[in-house]
């Protein structure tokens, strides 16, 4: 199993090329920028739908991610109560979970084998890109997320509208 940080970090765009290029990741820094590794086909993730299709299990990280997440964007303030329902809820049973980090959002990228999304079919495309929980170092005022429409990562501010889509730490609950 590969091991990706969980616990928020502050990050510059320096941090975030090298964290590509060391995981192997698929994807650009900056929606204009040049893939930072081009020739990589990211991760090999083994999905596997759980709880009637509404969560992915990636046997490949160990994380459970929401198979579709929020229906409409909001701003990373709506986000966290939008996580705070999931988890007093109980989403698919667990009340653990959080946005991804950068390294856990990119781990997602693929070559796109269709127009524009880069993210498995597993997954819902409506969420084009989703928050993480990684702030910008350079902009503090900014926050990292990934965009699967495009293939890449970038920051904003908490004020601009994004998808969320969560994830769990799977081994927590011995469920791998």
């Amino acid at each position: 199993m590969i091991k990706l940080r969980t616990t928020p970090a502050s990050l510059s765009t320096n941090d975030v090329k090298a964290m590509m290029l060391e995981k192997g990741f698929y994807g650009a820094v900056g929606i204009s920028e040049e893939n930072e590794n081009e020739f990589s086909n990211g991760l090999a993730n083994d999905y596997e739908a759980l709880a009637g299709g509404n969560i992915i299990l990636d046997r490949t990280t160990g994380l459970m991610w929401q198979q579709s997440g929020s229906s409409d964007q909001m701003n990373y303030e709506a986000a966290q109560a939008y996580i705070a329902r999931l988890n007093r809820d109980k989403f698919a049973g667990f009340a653990d979970w959080r946005l991804p980090t950068l390294e856990e959002a990119m781990s997602l990228i693929k070559p796109a084998e269709y127009p524009a999304m880069y993210i498995a079919p597993a997954f819902d495309e409506t969420q084009r890109w989703i928050w993480t929980a990684d702030r910008s170092s350079e902009y503090p005022a900014e926050i990292w997320f990934a965009g699967y429409y495009g293939g890449y990562c970038d920051s904003s501010t908490s004020g601009s509208e994004i998808y969320v889509r969560t994830c769990r730490s799977s081994k927590k609950t011995g469920m791998i």
